[in-house]
């Protein structure tokens, strides 16, 4: 069978026939007339051609505005026909016209007449930089937020735009972080009195590293107390010392620098860090890691230049802040045996000597920066904490088996030995400045209190049984008017007492203080007073008695 040839409507074999398109382009389709309506609604949308066409070419006139400053609707209607064609448009730059232009500062003017009634918002507005047409016209509910409340004038107060809400929120900022004296502008009278007014308060000291902080000449003085009452204390809280960068490890010991303003702490996460203490920001000065130790015990020599820490290993380190080298004293030559670890030691406030913790009963003692082995001294029991007195002439030695043993480190001999009353494990203890009052922790919790005579025997006069957990910190503050002790056995265990009447302070802390299980404390020259924790923070709160 032949087969049937397809055609494709798109070949060759058919072509498109024009003679049929031009007939069909010629046939004429009938006009549908326009009814009254449709009309009418091209009239309203497009206007009126023909009263455009009979007023092109009328004269211009005045637009005359009557005694309220509108524009009659008469002559409104006509404006547009009495503009030229070059008239007729504009070219948008983004600017606003004159009349929303002259509004809008009305607007900024009136919102910075009542932000200048604050008493911190500044006088004399500086011309802004860039203007966000947008703030116009948000609103912000202030009663719908319960943070926003704070920044109402009037009770009843709510709807505020952009530019207000933004000049509320810079006025609540001024309030809380007054510009420092650095972006003030300086006057002539300040710049003749600025050399003359140098204070030496913790305020001024506030370099930008470490190393300028070490070059300075500015001291960091202790200030002066006054006399605390029993009952209540006097307390603020500030920003957590650490906040920045805080450790990724239990807090295990702080220090603080014996000149200047200066946190040190380490932990198990094996790092050193140096912080500022300003109440603010508290800033990070510097770190350093140490891989191969988990740390146990850091503190300032007290020449200030120097950072000794040591873990649970046979070596510890000296770590010069100026030079920034670390020395690594490995060994105790002729005492290895009595020294099985380095994690847990003492320097006496001289900075000469430095007591290490040994086993059997042993207190080797060292060269502070050296490390070369001086002498050592025993004890009967196993070594629970070692402490100096103000002067570094005698050395404290407490026993787990609750006894204190009291040594002449230039004579090298025993001054007096005690049982502690009614204690059987006792685990910390502390003296304050004034070598007058010691502190004795109990594994029980119970804190005995004995004063120090320099002849008789050491006479215990209070017991305090406020903590049922076993004592891990104890600490006198620098003037010796306030007794911390602490536990980490149970969360937010710590307590504060007045000296000499050895009475808890009733108001502090409370049930929301931010304690945690503190295993660090420490006090300052100022009246700091910081407090580790296990979750690797650093509370930071302030005494008021100090003037």
């Amino acid at each position: 069978m032949a087969k049937k040839t397809r055609t494709s409507s798109k070949g060759g074999d058919k072509f498109l026939d024009f003679s049929t398109v031009k007939e069909k382009r010629e046939k004429k389709q009938p006009e549908s007339r326009k009814d009254a309506e449709e009309l009418r609604l091209e009239e309203a949308i497009f206007g009126n051609l023909d009263e455009f066409k009979e007023n092109l070419g009328a004269e211009d006139e005045e637009v005359q505005i009557d005694e309220g400053g509108k524009v009659s609707e008469q002559e409104e209607n006509g404006d547009v026909a009495l503009l030229d064609d070059s008239e007729l448009f504009m070219m948008d730059v983004g600017e606003p016209s004159k009349i929303d232009s002259e509004d809008a500062a009305t607007r900024d003017v009136d919102m910075l007449s009542n932000a200048s009634e604050d008493e911190d918002f500044e006088e004399e507005q500086e011309e802004a930089v860039w203007h966000d047409s947008d703030d116009e016209r948000v609103e912000v509910s202030l009663l719908d937020n319960a943070r926003l409340r704070k920044l109402r004038r009037y009770e009843d107060e709510n709807m505020l735009n952009g530019v207000q809400y933004s000049a509320r929120l810079r006025v609540q900022f001024e309030r809380i972080y007054p510009k420092p004296k650095w972006a003030l502008k300086k006057t002539d009278d300040d710049g003749e009195n600025s050399d003359e007014e140098v204070s030496l308060s913790e305020a001024s000291v506030l370099p930008s590293s470490l190393r300028e902080i070490l070059q300075s000449s500015v001291s960091y003085a202790a200030k002066k107390t006054s006399v605390l009452q029993p009952g209540q204390i006097d307390i603020k809280r500030l920003k957590d010392a650490n906040f920045q960068s805080p450790s990724h490890s239990g807090i295990r010991c702080m220090s603080l620098h014996p000149i200047y303003p200066l946190l040190l702490t380490c932990g198990f996460d094996r790092t050193l860090r140096i912080y500022q203490l300003d109440g603010r920001t508290n800033p990070l000065l510097t770190s350093m890691h140490l891989r191969s130790s988990d740390l146990q015990t850091a503190a300032f020599h007290p020449d200030g230049k120097h950072v000794i820490a040591g873990g649970r290993r046979r070596y510890f380190y000296i770590w010069d802040l100026e030079t920034s080298k670390v020395q690594k004293v490995s060994r105790i030559y002729g005492h290895q045996d009595l020294q099985p670890s380095m994690e847990r030691f003492h320097l006496d406030p001289s900075g000469k000597f430095m007591a290490l913790e040994g086993k059997n009963g042993y207190v080797n003692m060292l060269d502070a920066l050296t490390g070369q082995f001086v002498t050592n001294f025993k004890i009967e029991g196993t070594i629970s904490d070692v402490l100096f007195d103000s002067n570094g002439a005698n050395l404290f030695v407490l026993s787990y088996e609750a006894e204190v043993w009291q040594f002449d480190i230039k004579a090298k001999t025993i001054v007096r030995r005690w049982h502690v009353q009614d204690a059987v494990a006792t685990t910390r203890f502390s003296l304050d400045s004034k070598n007058r009052y010691m502190a004795i922790g109990s594994k029980s919790g119970i804190v005995n209190v004995y004063e120090l005579a320099r002849n008789d025997a050491p006479k215990a006069i209070a017991t305090l049984d406020n903590i049922t957990f076993s004592i891990n910190s104890l600490a006198f503050s620098t003037d010796g008017q306030v007794l911390l002790a602490a536990s980490r056995g149970k969360k937010d265990t710590l307590r504060l007492y007045h000296v000499p009447s050895f009475t808890t302070f009733r108001n502090w802390p409370t049930s929301v203080t931010p304690l945690g299980r503190v295993t660090a404390v420490i006090f300052g020259k100022g009246g700091e007073l910081c407090v580790g924790n296990e979750a690797g923070r650093v509370g930071f709160w302030k005494l008021a008695h100090y003037l």
